[in-house]
């Protein structure tokens, strides 16, 4: 890295050492130490230039990293390891790992389970755009857990997971529609939504199909 010392300084360095070198060689190398310790000093107060910013892609990867840590400790069963890794990536804004986060503490996994917690993870992903933190949110909003019930905002949420072809959410909204949850009782819009769920492989939807209409035994 380029040493530098501005104006006057840079004069006075020069004068400093050439006398001391004179004088004494040892204390030369002193002055010369101090004057690169300040001038090291002064380069890390000074903001830098706006042409130049200061490099993030380490720091991005380092998350990266945790992000794909998190999911592999998860998914390998590694609970305490994906207490850390998650937490850190997804206190970073991964959606992700914000979502596993959430389960984590929706199930105790890794951590105490805390329905509350689990809430302020699954809105965080969710407001991202992540699907199964939408779908869960709504479910949670459902069911009251960690917030009071809101048959309203469950709705809200599974439509959002729905819009992005999500087939639990596609359920769910039929069996709010079935059983005249939020919203009034229409067989018919139920019938379509587990028409949509079905189609996409839910088990859940090809069952109450067939068990509205007849359709696939």
């Amino acid at each position: 890295m380029r040493i530098f010392l501005a104006g006057s300084a840079a004069l006075l360095a020069g004068a400093l050492i050439t006398r001391a070198q004179r004088e004494s060689p040892a204390l030369a190398l002193s002055i010369g130490n101090l004057l690169i310790a300040t001038a090291y000093a002064q380069e890390s107060w000074a903001p830098a230039p706006a042409a130049q910013p200061a490099p993030t892609a380490p720091k991005q990867k380092y998350f990266s990293d945790m992000a794909a840590l998190c999911d592999r400790n998860y998914e390998g069963e590694n609970y305490n390891g994906a207490a850390e890794s998650c937490g850190e990536a997804a206190e970073h804004g991964d959606a992700n790992a914000q979502y596993r986060l959430g389960t984590m503490y929706a199930h105790g996994e890794g951590v105490d389970q805390n329905y509350n917690e689990a809430v302020e993870w699954f809105k965080k992903a969710a407001n991202q755009g992540n699907v199964p933190a939408q779908a869960t949110l709504g479910a949670m909003y459902y069911n009251g857990d960690g917030v009071k019930r809101d048959y309203g905002e469950a709705l809200n949420w599974f439509k959002k997971a729905a819009d992005q072809g999500d087939p639990d959410a596609e359920y769910n909204i039929g069996a709010m529609y079935h059983n005249g949850k939020g919203v009034e009782r229409d067989y018919e819009k139920a019938l379509d939504w587990f028409r949509k769920a079905a189609a996409k492989g839910s088990e859940l939807g090809r069952r109450m199909v067939t068990k509205m209409t007849g359709e696939g035994r």
